[in-house]
C-alpha cells in the first residue's frame, strides 16, 4: 500500500498494517475470538452489506464478487 507497511499476520490475524491495524478475513460468521484483547482490531467479512462496529463488509477492500 502506498505510504503504509502491510505485512503477514504471523498469529492471530490475517495480516497488520502499519504494526498497529490488526485484521482477520472471512465469513459472516467470524467473530473475535482469535483476536481477543487486541487494540485496533478488525474483522473484514463475506456476505455483510454495512459495518456492524469493527466488523466490515469485505466489499470494503474490493474482494467481493
Amino acid at each position: 500500500m502506498r505510504n503504509h507497511d502491510v505485512e503477514y499476520g504471523k498469529e492471530h490475524c490475517d495480516f497488520k498494517v502499519d504494526s498497529k491495524y490488526v485484521f482477520e478475513v472471512g465469513g459472516a460468521g467470524k467473530d473475535f475470538r482469535q483476536m481477543a484483547g487486541i487494540k485496533d482490531s478488525y474483522v473484514f467479512a463475506d456476505d455483510m452489506e454495512y459495518p456492524d462496529g469493527a466488523k466490515l463488509p469485505l466489499w470494503l477492500l474490493g474482494f467481493a464478487e
